[in-house]
Parts: C-alpha cells; sequence; structure tokens
C-alpha cells in the first residue's frame, strides 16, 4: 500500500486527536491545576509563619516588573517575604526600573544585575540560578519562583505555604492563582 504525504498528514492528526481525546477522557485532566480547598490559611499559620524568599528572573520586563513584584509586596501573609529580582542583562532598562523604585529603600526586595552568561548555561536559568544563591543567604524556609510578568492574588504565597504544610510535603512546585499581564 502506498501513502501520500496528505495521507500521512490525516493519520498524524487522527492519532493526535485520539490521544487528547483518551487523555481528557481517561486520564481526568490531569494537567489541570485543581482547586483544592484547604484549611482557613490563616488559622494552619498562625504560629510562626515561614520565611518565603521569590527568585524573579527578568529581561526586558521595565514595563511589567513593577507590578509583579508589588502584587508580591501585597501578600496577606504573617511571615517574611523577601523578593529576588535577577535583571538577565535588559536593554530596555528594567534594572534602572527596579533600582530607581526599591534601590535600598525596601528591605524586602532585592535587584541583582546578571553576572555575564557562562558557556553552557541559557540566561534565564543563569539568573535563576544567582537568585537562588544570594535568596539561600538568608536562610528561607522556601523558595518560589514566579515570572517578571505576573500579578499574584493577595494569598498565593499563604497558599503555597499551606498547601505544603497541609500535605507535610517536601517542597515542590506549586501554582498559585496568578493573572498574566500583557505589556502591549
Amino acid at each position: 500500500m502506498h501513502f501520500t504525504a496528505h495521507a500521512a498528514l490525516w493519520l498524524i492528526a487522527a492519532a493526535s486527536l485520539c490521544s487528547w481525546i483518551y487523555l481528557y477522557f481517561a486520564r481526568g485532566g490531569f494537567w489541570r491545576i485543581s482547586n483544592v480547598t484547604f484549611p482557613s490559611v490563616s488559622l494552619s499559620l498562625k504560629k510562626a509563619a515561614p520565611s518565603v524568599a521569590v527568585v524573579i528572573p527578568a529581561r526586558n520586563e521595565a514595563t511589567l516588573i513593577s507590578v509583579a513584584v508589588e502584587s508580591l509586596r501585597q501578600q496577606d501573609y504573617p511571615g517574611h517575604i523577601r523578593i529576588v529580582v535577577v535583571d538577565d542583562h535588559s536593554s530596555d532598562g528594567t534594572a534602572e526600573v527596579m533600582s530607581g523604585r526599591y534601590g535600598g529603600l525596601v528591605e524586602s526586595v532585592v535587584v541583582l544585575s546578571s553576572l555575564p552568561l557562562p558557556s553552557g548555561w541559557t540566561g534565564k536559568m543563569w539568573a535563576l540560578f544567582q537568585g537562588v544563591q544570594h535568596a539561600m543567604d538568608s536562610g528561607p524556609d522556601y523558595l518560589f519562583f514566579s515570572d517578571a510578568d505576573i500579578r499574584h492574588s493577595r494569598t498565593s504565597i499563604a497558599s503555597l505555604v499551606a498547601r505544603s504544610r497541609v500535605r507535610k510535603a517536601r517542597p515542590r512546585l506549586g501554582a498559585p492563582e496568578v493573572e498574566m499581564l500583557d505589556a502591549c
């Protein structure tokens, strides 16, 4: 039997559709973030709330980064939150915007300029690595990553910490309620 390119494309499309149908119906929407109900955040965090560090790599995010950082500074969270922004060699003045707004005036926000990119590293991973190194100097109980174009809900940090405590889990990835920002 001789397949044409057209028939091969239809076969690939059909196989893909079947896979998605299987994943949707048989795997219960595993890719979705579940809205699990946890005990009241305020109840579970009344006793000595753990410290949190948030690392934000930023490259050419001058128009959005302040919104992201402010959403983290305005958290309903009783513990200490330290925000480490690592500017990844931006050409739009991201570092200047951050330094002008937070430079030395706000203890909870640290702005770092990324060191030159070593061979074998990508910019974002290098920025995250440097941010983690800096954040760990203060010994936070939890370390979270965020992007510069995210506006966090007021309970993002408390929700992630409470989830971890309720599940008695090791630190792991979590996705709080967030809003993507658009620079346009």
